[in-house]
């Protein structure tokens, strides 16, 4: 890696140390008892995600699973990022002065470096399938998260490490049950990066190619277009669509595998399936500024959405339909198919409304 590339990923992590706090205040016993249950608790989850799925991948998982704290999360976050995007970012760079690539690398290091340290604070758990030195992936449980959500809630520490844990193990089911999936993302993730790159380039060396930018981001909001795409040339936002259904109907995935156990598995899950959805009803307006900002309220509506998707589905067609998507690629929902469930049932299973 060029030393551009590295300054940004440099400040980053060290912004990340800087802000973020170490979790919840507990006894030594107390964290060795938080990392056990997960450990303990995570075959479990993976055995009931195989029997609500019917998934043969769920029985067979190669994957790995990690509990970690909230520096370790970071760095792998940061480690996967740099894979994803590394090359298209040192192709961005190169040719740049050296002022413009300190300037531009604190300062994009400096606001990533402070979105990971308020992401660091919420994730529960991550499968990245991207993990350098994890060729099957890596599921990283964040104790301290875990642990303070957990006690925020104030319910039972096995059922609501269960209850996560099914979330989180269904994802690590999914790419073992799509061994394609993997690199089906990361050459679209790539084809985004050099199409973001790219665009980049042309609007600093042309002065009519920002014009016309400018223009189509005029005609894109009124059109409803995010802000975070306006700028997005056509192929990215194209990208950036497919990428939205596939991670919706992920997100949703396990959601619905989530949502399925009663309990007979999570003796407690209705008290803590409210207290979660009260705590997101009830947050402050300059929380939920903040999460805009980050995205964390895209990220939500994602899980929604496809949670709406697979229920659909499952309601309509059954699991085994739903476990179709698993094939190939060319299964995978579409942004339109995830809103309209009956696209997606009549393109993959041969089924049309009645």
């Amino acid at each position: 890696m060029t030393r551009s590339a590295v300054l940004p990923a440099r400040v980053s992590a060290a912004v990340s140390r800087a802000l973020t706090p170490s979790g919840p205040r507990v006894r030594v016993e107390e964290a060795r008892e938080v990392v056990s249950r997960l450990r303990v608790l995570a075959p479990v989850a993976a055995a009931e995600v195989a029997r609500i799925t019917g998934l043969p991948a769920a029985r067979a998982l190669t994957s790995e699973v990690r509990v970690v704290d909230r520096e370790a999360w970071t760095a792998a976050a940061l480690a996967s990022f740099e894979h994803l995007s590394g090359a298209a970012l040192r192709r961005g760079l190169e040719g740049a002065s050296p002022v413009t690539l300190a300037v531009g690398g604190v300062s994009s290091g400096v606001q990533s470096g402070a979105i990971l340290s308020i992401l660091a604070t919420r994730v529960l758990g991550q499968f990245d399938p991207f993990t350098p030195g994890h060729p099957d992936g890596a599921l990283l449980l964040v104790a301290p998260n875990i642990e303070a959500v957990r006690s925020e809630l104030t319910v039972d520490p096995d059922d609501f490490s269960l209850w996560v844990l099914l979330h989180e193990q269904t994802h690590r089911v999914q790419f073992a049950a799509a061994p394609w999936l993997k690199a089906h993302m990361e050459a679209r993730v790539a084809e985004l990066m050099e199409s973001v790159v790219g665009e980049a380039e042309s609007l600093s060396r042309d002065l009519a190619n920002l014009q016309r930018a400018l223009e189509r981001a005029r005609r894109g909001r009124r059109e409803g277009v995010p802000v975070s795409e306006l700028f997005l040339p056509p192929q990215a936002r194209a990208i950036m669509s497919e990428l939205t259904g596939v991670m919706s109907f992920l997100e949703g995935h396990a959601n619905l595998v989530m949502d399925a156990v009663d309990a007979s598995t999570v003796p407690t899950v209705k008290t803590i399936r409210r207290r979660f959805t009260e705590r997101a009803a009830n947050r402050s307006g300059v929380e939920r500024v903040l999460l805009r900002w980050i995205g964390m309220e895209k990220k939500a509506a994602q899980y929604r959405d496809g949670q709406r998707f697979c229920e659909a589905i499952h309601r309509d067609h059954g699991m085994g339909a739903l476990n179709r998507v698993f094939e190939r690629a060319e299964h995978l929902p579409s942004e339109a198919e995830i809103h309209e469930p009956s696209l997606w049932a009549a393109r993959v299973l041969g089924v049309t409304a009645p």
